[in-house]
């Protein structure tokens, strides 16, 4: 196997689930000593020990196959699109993979007839040009329509262990029961993520709430990257916005949590779910893909 890896993916950026993964596994990787770069339109990552090629949205496939070969021919690993759809028609020159992670279904989308298209084509004449397809769960094996998928789990490694958590962690006698989620803020996220779900359950918890002339019973809070518009949104609700936290901030966030809900109905793997459960903190989510 070729020890020198390039991987494609739109943007390496805080926030972003696909980022995780391409940065955990290209530090791991260059661990065992691949040569690994990573192409993208945009990044906000500080000090990669691997390479970062920034293109920008109007590159042409020329220029890219011009790249891998400045690159030493790499084997070329595109996880989101267009850069399935690009590595596919250069698999006449290169060794070229797809590492699937799914995309939310088109109908969540207003320009649903577009998104479809795009995984139509992707099934039809994408994905047999290519060396293989990993997929990150049985679900997205079904959902792209590919049951060669290789899976390839995601897990939490990149999350710091703190042990389980302490009696004094726990106890909410005399404090509300603190419920958040994880989730980025903006307009287009809303249309799966189940922003307004969430809003709506802590408007039904903090109706019901017993204490009301004393202490709530409970509290909301949200955390995830935004516009301070994006927070309104929430803060109108009574919940409390914690806005584009650091790594370290989300960790302490999660595990400061009694109950962690994430109300996405949709993803390829529920990322904060496992995130918020590696702290030590009780996950709720739906029992869909």
């Amino acid at each position: 196997m070729s020890k020198n890896i390039l991987f494609f993916v739109q943007r390496m950026k805080q926030g972003f689930g696909v980022a995780v993964v391409v940065d955990h596994l290209s530090r791991e990787l260059k661990h065992l000593g691949c040569e690994v770069g990573v192409v993208c339109f945009e990044s906000d990552i500080v000090d990669p020990p691997y390479s970062i090629h920034l293109i920008p949205s109007t590159i042409s496939l020329g220029e890219i196959r011009e790249l891998g070969r400045r690159l030493g021919n790499p084997i070329l690993i595109a996880h989101t699109a267009p850069f399935i759809e690009w590595v596919s028609e250069l698999s006449d020159e290169f060794e070229c993979w797809a590492y699937e992670h799914g995309e939310p279904t088109p109908t969540f989308f207003p320009d649903a007839v577009a998104r479809e298209a795009v995984k139509v084509n992707k099934q039809l004449n994408c994905y047999s040009k290519l060396k293989g397809i990993i997929v990150i769960s049985e679900f997205i094996k079904k959902d792209i329509g590919f049951p060669g998928g290789k899976v390839i789990y995601n897990g939490c490694d990149h999350a710091p262990n703190r042990g389980k958590k302490q009696k004094v962690e726990t106890d909410f006698t005399n404090r509300p029961l603190r419920v958040g989620t994880l989730m980025r803020l903006g307009e287009g996220e809303a249309f799966y993520k189940g922003n307004q779900i969430f809003t709506d359950i802590a408007a039904s918890f903090s109706a019901k709430s017993s204490n009301a002339d004393a202490q709530k019973d409970f509290e909301f809070f949200v955390m995830g990257s935004g516009t301070l518009a994006d927070a309104q949104l929430f803060q109108k609700k009574g919940i409390e916005v914690h806005l584009n936290g650091s790594d370290s901030e989300k960790w302490d966030y999660l595990r400061n949590l009694d109950v962690f809900i994430s109300c996405s109905q949709w993803e390829g793997c529920n990322l904060p779910l496992i995130e918020a459960e590696a702290m030590g903190t009780l996950g709720i989510a739906f029992a869909i893909g």
